[in-house]
């Protein structure tokens, strides 16, 4: 599971710049197994930085040269090692891809993306004619059954799906043909 990304280096030394993707406070601890570029690095120390990103040392990484290698990575973790999230809540990995239907049964579609607001998230159910977003609150959303992929919701008034734009056939341009070249006149002046 991605818990984030190096954004750069920071220093001489092999500190890496991490935005952080995970809400557990002990993810970047000393100790932590991170795999990055499909490699496992430990964490030697890790502190907070402006701007929400996270400074970490690696073991083994002591050089600004060996820390750029690593920079636009994204970090990962084993699932194994992602805790169980709260009763009521999901990672929003287990929801992609989710099938969405009404409490009649009535297929709504997938979830194909999840965006997080300040209030609570919302989920982008598409079909192929239709997009509906759907807001994560317990007025909505009824159920949700992780290991059968599927997610109840109950359609408030004004919460409709609306109609994707009917794709445009791509426009052919006419071939262009080149313009002949003028010949350049001597300027009698020079």
């Amino acid at each position: 599971m991605q818990v984030g990304t190096v954004a750069g280096v920071h220093g001489n030394d092999g500190w890496l710049r991490i935005r952080p993707e995970s809400d557990n406070p002990a993810r970047f601890s000393p100790g932590s197994v991170l795999h990055i570029a499909g490699r496992p690095h430990t964490v030697r120390r890790s502190t907070r930085a402006s701007s929400g990103l996270l400074l970490v040392k690696l073991d083994g990484l002591d050089s600004r040269e060996a820390a750029s290698q690593l920079s636009h990575e994204s970090v990962f973790v084993p699932l194994a090692e992602v805790p169980n999230p709260p009763a009521g809540t999901y990672y929003h990995y287990q929801l992609l891809d989710m099938d969405v239907v009404t409490q009649e049964g009535e297929p709504l579609g997938k979830i194909g993306e999840v965006v997080a607001t300040g209030a609570n998230d919302v989920y982008v159910v598409r079909s192929e004619r239709s997009e509906l977003l759907v807001p994560a609150i317990a007025d909505v959303v009824v159920a949700v059954d992780v290991g059968a992929r599927r997610m109840t919701v109950v359609l408030l008034p004004g919460l409709e799906p609306r109609p994707l734009p009917a794709a445009k056939p791509a426009a052919r341009r006419k071939p262009r043909g080149r313009r002949p070249r003028r010949a350049s006149r001597p300027n009698p002046g020079q």
